[in-house]
């Protein structure tokens, strides 16, 4: 899986290097935390904890948790890829994607603006985790609804939107296709709701 995801990488970056003028911004982070275990175990060890530690992490210790990078490629004015990576040993392979898209949207000149974006993505349902990786600028963990959504509600597909925006505000209608996450729902009928900030990656299986 590790290859795959860094193969991914490696075609976006290639690709993205070939095009001639184009306007390239880069942002990522390190999360380095002081972990002080639950006294419950952990559900990522299978135990009845709603937290991602747990006492099977052991004694209290400072942890590097996650590198987040994202890259986002201005091709064209009407043309965007984004790429959002992660690395996190604790979970499925090491390295891996979190997002990889293309976002077409024409230059518009009066109140309507549509796009258009494929690839692999968050639902744009949430005005918590708006930062890069589904992560929120507001807390470390967040809400239940979030938790659940940035571990099963991968979209593998495209996406539709369409804008009327007025000095008081924008109209937005947005409908997507996807598929390959069937099993989305399993783990809140398995284990109930939980607060977590890890978020599952594209090529990750558990």
């Amino acid at each position: 899986m590790m290859s795959r995801a860094l193969t991914a990488l490696a075609v976006f970056l290639v690709a993205c290097s070939a095009v001639q003028a184009a306007d390239i911004h880069f942002n990522g982070y390190a999360d380095v935390r002081l972990i002080v275990p639950s006294t419950q175990g952990s559900y990522s060890y299978g135990d009845l904890g709603k937290f991602r530690f747990g006492y099977d992490d052991g004694a209290m210790a400072v942890k590097l948790t996650d590198v987040v990078a994202e890259t986002r490629v201005q091709i064209v004015p009407e043309l965007m890829a984004v790429a959002t990576g992660r690395i996190n040993s604790q979970y499925g392979p090491a390295a891996d994607l979190i997002e990889a898209y293309l976002r077409y949207r024409p230059v518009s000149t009066n109140e309507w603006r549509w796009s258009v974006k494929i690839g692999a993505f968050f639902p744009p349902g949430s005005l918590e985790n708006d930062q890069i990786g589904w992560t929120s600028a507001w807390t470390i963990t967040p809400s239940a609804i979030n938790s659940w959504v940035g571990y099963e509600l991968r979209t593998l597909g495209a996406e539709g939107k369409l804008e009327w925006r007025r000095e008081d505000g924008t109209v937005a209608l947005t409908g997507a296709l996807f598929g390959w996450n069937d099993p989305a729902g399993v783990l809140i009928a398995d284990r109930g709701w939980s607060l977590d900030d890890r978020v599952s990656r594209v090529f990750e299986h558990e």
